[in-house]
């Protein structure tokens, strides 16, 4: 499986890769709301993605409507 976390704060973004990976997971973080819809437009396989409700920019609301639309 590969996971995706979006958290604006790294320390938590990183504690959840770090404990996907621990479960044989293949996983990454990204802190941003706008990268994250760019690096989704190039990849495909993403199974999971763990997201922060409360973020700048784009708040994980409007990135889970933009997910489902995808």
């Amino acid at each position: 499986m590969q996971a995706l976390v979006v958290d604006d704060d790294p320390v938590v973004a990183e504690s959840h890769v770090f404990l996907l990976k621990r479960m044989g997971h293949e996983a990454f973080a990204e802190s941003n709301s706008t990268r994250v819809m760019d690096h989704l437009g190039r990849q495909a396989g993403i199974d999971l993605v763990l997201l922060d409700v409360r973020m700048p920019q784009i708040d994980g609301v409007e990135l889970i409507v933009y997910l489902r639309t995808r």
